[in-house]
């Protein structure tokens, strides 16, 4: 059986147990959303990885959905939705209690 050699990037670790991940639709990021509350982008093109920490404090954030090119969607157990800007990593509008927990 003949077998291919493929390019695999480097294998994706995260700092707590993610429970929700989002991949971009055209860039090599893929979202991870931790059980400790932060959210976690990791460009898997290259080791580059930025962690935005106490996104929930207190809670997990359940999803990640990047909703265009620099934006991306957080959903917390503690009912919270944060809208990210991908190139600051800075919370653009936050929703207390937007949805039902969990």
């Amino acid at each position: 059986m003949a077998t291919e050699q493929q390019d695999l990037p480097e294998q994706i670790a995260c700092k707590a147990q993610p429970l929700g991940i989002s991949f971009h639709p055209s860039l090599n990021l893929l979202s991870a959303g931790l059980v400790d509350g932060s959210v976690e982008l990791h460009n898997y093109g290259s080791s580059t990885k930025h962690r935005i920490k106490d996104l929930h404090p207190g809670a997990s954030s359940r999803s990640t959905n990047f909703l265009s090119d620099d934006k991306l969607l957080s959903a917390g157990s503690d009912g919270s939705i944060h809208i990210l800007d991908t190139n600051s990593m800075k919370a653009q509008l936050s929703f207390s209690k937007a949805h039902e927990s969990p």
